[in-house]
Order: C-alpha cells, then structure tokens, then sequence
C-alpha cells in the first residue's frame, strides 16, 4: 500500500512540475480575466431575467369574469366542471 502511495504523489508531482513549466504570469492572468469576463457575463445575464420578469403582467385572478350562479350548488358543479375540463 505504502509504495502505491509513493507512486501516485510522485505521479502527481511530476504532473505539477509540467504544468509550472507551461504556466507564465501572461498565462495566469489570461486565466484570472476569464474567470471574471465569466462572472461579469453571469450578472448581465441575471439583470436581464430580472428585467424581463418585471415587465411580465401579474394581473389578479379576481379580475377575470366570474359565473353567475342560481345558487351554490350549481356554483359548486360549475366550478367543478370547469377544474375536470382544466385538468385533462
């Protein structure tokens, strides 16, 4: 078990010393304004949703029509009827 362990964080610090060798500040800091041209893409995004549902129409439901009924009953299998033809 020891030796694979050995193996695998001598594997691992090979891999390490490659990576430094290709990486230069110029490439770091590539990387770092990606990293915040990302973010900064992610809010303009997210200000834009906000917008748009601000701009959607949340009108009440009490302001659609409403069944005039003789009586509960009838309102009751009214509104019944209408929820069975909402749900198929």
């Amino acid at each position: 078990m020891n030796d694979q362990a050995f193996n695998a964080l001598k594997s691992a610090t090979s891999a390490l010393k490659n990576v430094h060798k290709e990486l230069d500040i110029d490439s770091v800091q590539d990387i770092m304004d990606e990293f915040e041209l990302e973010n900064e893409l992610a809010q303009l995004e997210q200000e834009a949703l906000l917008k748009d549902m601000a701009q959607i129409d949340l009108s009440p439901v009490s302001n659609y029509a409403q069944p005039a009924a003789a009586s509960s009953s009838k309102a009751k299998n009214y509104q019944l009827a209408e929820l069975e033809r909402w749900a198929s």
